[in-house]
């Protein structure tokens, strides 16, 4: 097991099955409105629901484009407040960050942005060349986040659309990346860390 990663008050410790944070805390996080509205997901999560979800993305029946994914629990102190998971984590590539903090008490506290930091670390410590996320422009919270741990906007993107961006600014597979949402998509801004 990978030992915790600190970034202040702030701790990634490393995920390996639902249990690590347990499924009716994540599953509360998901489904509750002002969370549900960001991920697109509904909010109609369940313990069985996530732990398919999550053994797609982690367990021994995962795709291959999940096989370079880590997912990490958000401790403020000792108490779990959301999730990271990093996406193409590897040598030279460019790592993608999901980032939910789910516990209201946490919202606004600095959590999401040492959490950010630490995220980065770790895949630069991974050999990762750079970092990025999308984020639905809506969710200025997530935003200045973002903003503070040091990413910049470098692309809007509006649902369905495709991304066109030059290889200086992301990799190839970024640039493919389709955000299907609905039932009417969001603006996502996409931003790189610099």
């Amino acid at each position: 097991m990978t030992p915790p990663f600190a970034f202040g008050p702030v701790t990634l410790k490393r995920v390996t099955k639902v249990s690590d944070i347990g499924a009716p805390l994540w599953c509360r996080w998901l489904n509750r409105r002002e969370v549900a509205q960001y991920t697109g997901s509904g909010g109609r999560w369940t313990p069985a629901r996530l732990a398919l979800w999550f053994s797609a993305r982690i367990g021994p029946a995962r795709d291959a484009q999940h096989r370079h994914t880590r997912f990490y629990a958000i401790l403020l102190g000792k108490t779990p407040v959301g999730t990271l998971k990093l996406e193409q984590v590897g040598r030279g590539g460019c790592a993608n960050i999901g980032l939910m903090i789910g516990e209201p008490k946490a919202w606004a506290s600095g959590a999401a942005t040492l959490a950010l930091r630490a995220a980065c670390q770790e895949a630069k410590n991974a050999g990762c060349a750079a970092v990025w996320a999308g984020i639905v422009m809506d969710n200025r919270g997530s935003r200045r986040a973002f903003e503070e741990a040091d990413f910049k906007e470098i692309a809007v993107q509006s649902g369905v659309d495709v991304l066109f961006l030059t290889k200086d600014d992301v990799p190839a597979e970024v640039c493919r990346r389709v955000y299907a949402w609905a039932p009417t998509p969001p603006k996502i801004a996409v931003m790189r860390r610099v």
